[in-house]
Parts: C-alpha cells; sequence; structure tokens
C-alpha cells in the first residue's frame, strides 16, 4: 500500500526499523479507508431517513354535527341499530326526535358513575346505589338497589300497600335469574335488585322512596 518506497534497510544503530514503519504506515492507511467508507454508509442512511415520507397526523374527531348526520344516513340506509355519541347538551333534545335508536354521552356517562359512587359513600351503612342513570336531560334517574335486611319495612309486603312517594316508580325487579315487572300485588323480597325510576334527585338508599 505504501508504493514503491521500501524501508526495510532503514536501521536505528543497530536495530532495524523499516518493517516496523512499512507496518504502521499501512495501518493508518487502512484505518483511514474504513473510516471514510463507514462515514460514507452514514451519511446515505441519513439521507433516506429523511426521504422517507412522515406519518399522516391522526384524523380529528368529528364534530357533533357530523355525528349526528352520519347516524341519520346511517339510519336511512337500513341499518337495524344506530348509536349516536353526543358530546353537547343542547343537541340532545334534537337527536331524540329522531328514530335513532340510542345517544351515548361521556359527560353523562361519567356524571352517573361519580354520582353513583359519592352517594355510595355516603350510604354506606344502607342500600347503596349500584347503578344510577339520568334520563330526559337530568330530570329523571333510574337507579338500581339491592334490598337488604335493613328495608324491613317495605320487604314482603304488597306494592299496593307500600306509601311511596310522588313521582317515584319500581320499574323492575331482578329476583335470582328472574326479571319481574311489577304490579300491585307484587312484593319485595330480600336479596331482590330493585330499579326504581324516580322525578326526585337525591335518592341515596332505597328506603328514601317512602314517604
Amino acid at each position: 500500500i505504501s508504493g514503491n518506497t521500501d524501508f526495510s534497510a532503514v536501521t536505528i544503530g543497530i536495530f532495524p526499523i523499516g518493517e516496523l514503519i512499512s507496518a504502521v504506515i499501512n495501518f493508518l492507511l487502512i484505518a483511514f479507508v474504513v473510516f471514510w467508507m463507514v462515514r460514507v454508509a452514514h451519511k446515505v442512511m441519513d439521507r433516506k431517513k429523511e426521504e422517507e415520507p412522515a406519518a399522516p397526523p391522526a384524523a380529528p374527531e368529528p364534530s357533533n354535527e357530523e355525528k349526528l348526520l352520519m347516524a341519520l344516513s346511517a339510519q336511512r340506509a337500513g341499518v337495524g341499530k344506530v348509536l349516536a355519541k353526543m358530546t353537547r347538551p343542547n343537541y340532545m333534545d334534537l337527536v331524540q326526535d329522531t328514530r335513532i335508536s340510542s345517544i351515548i354521552s361521556p359527560k353523562d356517562l361519567v356524571a352517573n358513575q361519580i354520582t353513583r359512587y359519592v352517594r355510595a359513600l355516603a350510604n354506606s351503612e344502607g342500600s347503596v346505589v349500584e347503578s344510577l342513570y339520568k334520563m330526559m336531560g337530568g330530570q329523571v334517574e333510574a337507579l338500581e338497589f339491592t334490598a337488604g335486611p335493613e328495608c324491613r319495612e317495605l320487604l314482603d309486603k304488597p306494592m299496593k300497600d307500600l306509601p311511596l312517594k310522588k313521582g317515584v316508580l319500581v320499574g323492575a325487579i331482578a329476583r335470582d335469574r328472574e326479571i319481574v315487572i311489577p304490579d300491585g300485588n307484587t312484593c319485595i323480597r330480600e336479596g331482590d335488585h330493585v330499579v326504581v325510576v324516580t322525578k326526585t334527585t337525591g335518592t341515596d338508599d332505597l328506603m328514601d322512596i317512602l314517604r
């Protein structure tokens, strides 16, 4: 690599160092060539990365108006069940006037869960609220309770004999694997899951349905 130059005859005193000089020069030349090749390879790789197209940005979430139009279009197309997700309360009445199957409001769902949790904490000794749903813009609440021994005043008594508050309706009773739609002769038993629909807000306990 060092050309026609012959360093084999070079000596220092009695020590021949010509071959050592040739080896050092050859090593430096090889190291320079390898360094240059690695540097060129890095430049080529960096250039390819710059030329690669950037990932497209995530599509924005459709607006409430777009969601409503999509739901109505799906309904007109003959889709059996259409769910509309609404985040603006002032659109809820408009959607309810259509024939859309169900309306989902994330804000209302979160508010229902928080309210249920807070009421359960406030009434840890009674029949706590197991499920809570607000309807008609929050004017009506549907609550689920489990009838425990603390509800003895309303257990095993016909519904017609219970002094229910005005605006309170016992909508359904889940007993074992059976769903009972109550009438005047139906009795609530211990362990029943009772669904109460009421226009009175702040119902924390199953006993609150009585006057």
